[in-house]
């Protein structure tokens, strides 16, 4: 059997490791991909620092490889495979679900209570070689790169996020957090018409909030008190993408009567200060919450780019070989890096 380099979670803890394991064979509805890229995201840095909530399905998984923004070629497909062929650019999707139950035949995929995520409950992509189900593929025009792909995904996840809104044009929004996350959510709201869109950070993401800004937020702010007091109930929808309790609290406060406010992260912790009755109750605020994307998303999300209406290109700020992936993680880790990619690959 053949031997590839993988970045694997193998061991409790934290890190990664990166060894050579055996290729699996070929099943009738797998693919087998030669990545090129593979980005690193918040929920991949959840695995790498042994989150708690990661625990239980990473204890049943491991060893499981990495990476589920994973794009590359197709190299061969089963005997039962017919929407691929070899040379096939692809792009991963990285929810794998039942098909049968309810919320899959509501379209609801992302959701399904027997899904298994990809580099995470079921092997990933992070790897010289991978074999992954057909099912988790979509393929890849050829006017977006290899590097900048995998950025995809977490725009499909923003266009989902503001579906669970619905009609947002002519409406003031505002994102909290200027991560990867905040920065396709932003665009995706100018796309859908809302305005003004007013992205939030903190002080040590003035340099993202200045992304945000050339790539067209109307306005960016840091999310201290001093600026959500002044802010307050200006907006018909914010959304929380920070991965932290305090930003949901400053989304909410941000938040006008009537309006929603979108938990689009995921942490446990109740923000402290937050008032059910004077900040959603008595002001019939929709909490809204969010979660990955359904397959109809991707469809959105590639139009958003192919048209131009939302750009990726260029966001990729540091390409690490596979070799040195726990380099990659760490820069991520870190916040040295807006969005790095693991090159598993040369082209």
């Amino acid at each position: 059997m053949t031997e590839v380099l993988a970045v694997l979670k193998d061991k409790p803890g934290a890190g990664i490791t990166v060894k050579r394991v055996q290729l699996p064979e070929l099943g009738d509805y797998d693919v087998l991909v030669k990545p090129v890229a593979c980005g690193i995201c918040g929920s991949d840095l959840k695995t790498y620092d042994w989150h708690s909530y990661r625990q239980p399905a990473l204890l049943k998984a491991m060893p499981v490889i990495l990476g589920h923004e994973v794009a590359g070629h197709v190299v061969q497909v089963g005997a039962r495979v017919t929407r691929f062929k070899p040379l096939d650019r692809v792009l991963t999707e990285p929810v794998l679900s039942c098909g049968a139950c309810r919320l899959c035949e509501e379209g609801r995929t992302q959701i399904c209570e027997s899904r298994k995520v990809l580099g995470y409950e079921t092997q990933g992509g992070m790897a010289q070689m991978a074999v992954l189900p057909a099912a988790s593929l979509i393929k890849l025009p050829s006017s977006i790169s290899f590097i900048d792909a995998p950025l995809l995904e977490i725009l499909a996840t923003a266009v989902h996020a503001i579906e669970r809104v619905g009609l947002v044009a002519g409406q003031p929004c505002a994102v909290v957090g200027p991560g990867p996350l905040g920065i396709m959510l932003m665009q995706a709201l100018r796309a859908a018409g809302a305005w003004p869109v007013a992205v939030y950070g903190t002080e040590r993401s003035r340099p993202r909030l200045e992304l945000a800004k050339r790539l067209g937020a109307d306005e960016i702010g840091l999310s201290d008190e001093a600026t959500i007091t002044r802010d307050e109930g200006r907006f018909e929808c914010a959304f929380e993408v920070a991965g932290r309790p305090e930003a949901l609290l400053a989304a909410a406060r941000l938040t006008r009567r009537g309006g929603s406010v979108v938990f689009g992260s995921g942490f446990d912790q109740v923000p402290e200060g937050l008032k059910l009755n004077a900040h959603l109750k008595n002001r019939e605020v929709n909490l809204v919450t969010t979660t990955g994307h359904p397959r109809t998303a991707w469809d959105r999300a590639l139009s958003l780019v192919v048209s131009g209406k939302v750009r990726i290109d260029g966001l990729v700020d540091l390409q690490v070989p596979l070799a040195d992936a726990d380099k990659a993680f760490q820069a991520a880790y870190t916040r040295e890096s807006f969005k790095t990619v693991i090159i598993c690959n040369p082209e």
